[in-house]
């Protein structure tokens, strides 16, 4: 019986625990966080992203179906949230951060996509490799063209977009996406921004401009 009661206790100690100390919601942190210039707001956020600012950049590029470099875009929605809260001069609460946030976010990938329509251009020397570069060579591409795959798909239309991302990423089956709707036009709008990429990767006239650049 003791044995019992000494579990009971310790099990009762432990949902105590568990409740007193509630988990935190990012907003709930924003007030603290979001304070003080730039450069100080900045160095509290990008430390563990307390704030999860990666986890919407991601909802974005989900909803959006694009093809960007997640880290880069993190990190530029990063220094967009540290100004907005700059400017907000600490008036920043928990119920105000979600919106800030949000825009930040939408507001980073909206740049990146305007800076991968001029693909040409590789990234500044002395940056870190980017994603093209680190994934490119497993798969046997190139890595400008990567990037030029991926800005042809990127200006697709947005509804072929998620249609190949549906089927190609999220692995949904055509069936599934059809539902009250029609399978041929999904399977086509697939096809037109999957085409849009693959015609920047591979071609004779690229595979001469490479040779001419070595």
């Amino acid at each position: 019986m003791e044995k019992i009661r000494d579990r009971s206790a310790a099990s009762g100690a432990a949902s105590i625990g568990s409740g007193a100390t509630p988990a935190i919601r990012p907003e709930g942190r924003a007030p603290a966080l979001l304070r003080g210039t730039p450069r100080e707001v900045l160095a509290r956020i990008s430390e563990g992203d307390p704030l999860e600012v990666r986890p919407r950049v991601a909802r974005v590029l989900a909803r959006e179906a694009l093809l960007l470099d997640a880290d880069r875009v993190h990190l530029r929605a990063l220094v967009h949230t540290a100004r907005a809260a700059a400017l907000a001069r600490g008036s920043v609460d928990a119920r105000r951060s979600g919106d800030l946030l949000d825009r930040a976010a939408e507001r980073a990938v909206r740049e990146a996509v305007r800076e991968s329509r001029a693909a040409g251009s590789r990234p500044s020397g002395g940056r870190a490799r980017d994603l093209f570069e680190a994934l490119a060579p497993h798969l046997g591409l190139d890595a400008q063209e990567a990037r030029e795959a991926a800005a042809a798909f990127n200006e697709c239309d947005p509804e072929d977009r998620r249609a190949c991302f549906a089927l190609l990423v999220e692995g949904r089956s055509l069936d599934e996406l059809a539902r009250g709707g029609s399978a041929t036009e999904i399977a086509s709008r697939a096809r037109r921004a999957l085409g849009a990429a693959l015609a920047k990767l591979g071609t004779p006239e690229r595979a001469s401009e490479r040779k001419e650049q070595a």
